[in-house]
């Protein structure tokens, strides 16, 4: 764990540095033989019963010293104990009101005590110093959080993890995307843009947890870096379902400010340019098509483009062609005639290429592959597969910015099973989920089935990004591809409110619970109900 910074203080030589970089005492260690606590893993401590209620929340960080320096740990779980409740048969008698005047008699209530668990993360250890007491130097202690060796000590205060500390603790940059605020503390959450997305990110959620609104908070702090000198990848956007055409709403005064930097292009008019692709490409078109075909294929091209000097033709010439060439094998040509036929029916290949390829990957600017439109789940992987491909090509010869792309659906491109290799797209995302990151091309899957996701390219996301999941296979499927998903966080994410995720893996040095923050951009297709849409339709 590279965590690194130099603590130095000189007001306050005769505290010692829990008080100084952490806040206050909020309980005490206590040994527990049963839970064989404290140790170098875990320790529990007792709340203090004048904070309790404040400032102890599970998944919040505290500290306390040990032989080698400054503890850190997570509140993994909290419990009540009573012992004039810890009794069943007492109990009993409670529900049967022969003792319902206990509380008369004996205080009770004063024996009821919080219990938390702390799961050890780590130490900052001690510097030695040069002088024999604080009075006579500086308290200064140079940190980087190491493996625990020694446990904490029973009768030890523990402070809450807060300010510089907590920022350093969990890598956060001040000069960050800013994508909410961390749970139970008044703390921004600023992600390093590298650590982000360079080694790839995935979004999970299930149907309506807020997977579409955290994109676009992502897609604003994106895009406000435009304004300013800091580098920032072209981004690429597929939408599916049309869930961000408001970043292109003019009218609407607090969109204008990333409109400037978007630009939409509706799947309809989206055209692949023929004389660009080899023998090979049409086979991933069309997997149908025979190694003999490809052959055939291949010989067709390389006359159109090299002996006929032909750089602008369509799929209906490679067809006459074909039908007019009696060297080919009946069989063979009808056949690959068929197959291609059927690949022009999808109306997407043409002499030219449209948009133009190399506009689409700008620094700072979003463009939005608008899918929506379309239907044919196949037109839109060639499209994906198509694009994904040809920027990849670019971008390791490095005649494009490095680029970040976004995909919505993605169990849709990469699915973990296809019949017959029908997944057109599939092939090209594993690979920039494999390569990606040595060029500078990056991902963003979301996926609200991570079960039907690919497992090569989600176990290649080094951040997780999960919002509410409930479905048992998703979430054993997020388990086996999150190592540093523990079970208390697997129990925690089932039961998420909407605008809550929980962040884990390269973005981060620790997994955290996020408050996802406010849209700027507005949305007003947000704020209508089924009763809203159904009252525009008159019965007939």
């Amino acid at each position: 764990m590279s965590i690194v910074v130099l603590m130095d203080s000189t007001k306050s030589m005769q505290k010692g540095f829990n008080d100084i970089y952490t806040g206050e005492n909020i309980g005490t260690i206590y040994t527990s033989p049963a839970e064989n606590s404290p140790n170098t893993d875990h320790y529990l401590f007792i709340v203090d019963p004048n904070v309790q209620n404040s400032l102890i929340r599970q998944g919040m960080f505290c500290s306390t010293l040990s032989e080698e320096g400054m503890l850190i740990g997570k509140i993994e779980d909290i419990i009540v104990n009573n012992e004039y409740y810890s009794n069943p048969q007492t109990v009993k008698n409670f529900d049967k009101g022969y003792l319902s005047n206990i509380c008369s008699y004996f205080p009770s209530e004063k024996w009821e005590d919080y219990l938390a668990y702390v799961k050890v993360l780590g130490v900052f250890p001690k510097i030695a110093k040069s002088t024999a007491t604080l009075t006579d130097a500086p308290l200064k202690f140079q940190s980087v959080l190491k493996r625990s060796y020694f446990p904490a000590k029973p009768g030890s205060k523990v402070s809450v993890v807060q300010g510089e500390l907590l920022d350093i603790l969990l890598g956060i940059d001040p000069h960050g995307l800013y994508i909410g605020s961390l749970s139970h503390y008044n703390t921004p959450v600023k992600l390093n843009l590298s650590r982000l997305i360079n080694k790839h990110v995935a979004i999970l959620a299930m149907s309506g947890a807020g997977k579409s609104y955290l994109v676009s908070v992502v897609l604003e702090e994106l895009l406000k870096r435009s304004n300013t000198n800091q580098g920032t990848p072209g981004i690429i956007l597929f939408d599916v379902h049309g869930e961000y055409k408001f970043f292109t709403d003019h009218n609407t005064l607090e969109n204008q400010e990333f409109t400037k930097f978007t630009t939409r292009h509706d799947a309809r008019y989206f055209q692949i340019a023929v004389s660009s692709l080899t023998a090979y490409d049409f086979a991933k078109f069309q997997p149908n098509i025979s190694n003999a075909q490809i052959r055939e294929l291949k010989s067709v091209l390389n006359r159109l483009k090299y002996e006929e000097n032909n750089d602008q033709y369509d799929i209906s010439e490679i067809i006459t062609r074909i039908e007019k060439d009696q060297s080919i094998n009946q069989k063979v040509r009808s056949a690959l005639s068929g197959w291609l036929s059927d690949l022009n029916r999808n109306k997407i290949f043409a002499k030219k290429n449209h948009p133009v390829l190399r506009t689409l990957i700008e620094p700072g600017r979003l463009n939005i592959i608008d899918l929506s439109s379309l239907i044919s789940i196949r037109k839109k992987q060639i499209i994906v597969s198509f694009l994904l491909d040809r920027l990849f090509y670019m971008r390791r010869k490095e005649e494009v910015p490095p680029f970040f792309i976004i995909l919505e659906e993605a169990h849709q491109f990469a699915p973990e099973h296809s019949i017959n290799n029908s997944s057109i797209s599939k092939s090209i995302i594993e690979t920039i989920a494999r390569e990606g990151r040595k060029f500078f091309g990056q991902l963003c899957l979301i996926s609200q089935r991570p079960v039907k996701l690919s497992n090569t390219v989600l176990s290649q996301c080094n951040t997780h990004i999960i919002l509410r999941v409930t479905n048992p296979n998703d979430l054993d499927h997020i388990k086996a591809t999150s190592e540093a998903l523990t079970r208390e966080s697997m129990r925690m994410i089932s039961n998420l409110p909407t605008g809550n995720a929980l962040l884990l893996g390269n973005a981060t040095n620790f997994p955290i619970f996020v408050n996802i923050r406010n849209r700027i951009c507005k949305n007003t297709t947000d704020i209508e109900t089924l009763e809203d849409v159904c009252s525009r339709y008159t019965k007939l």
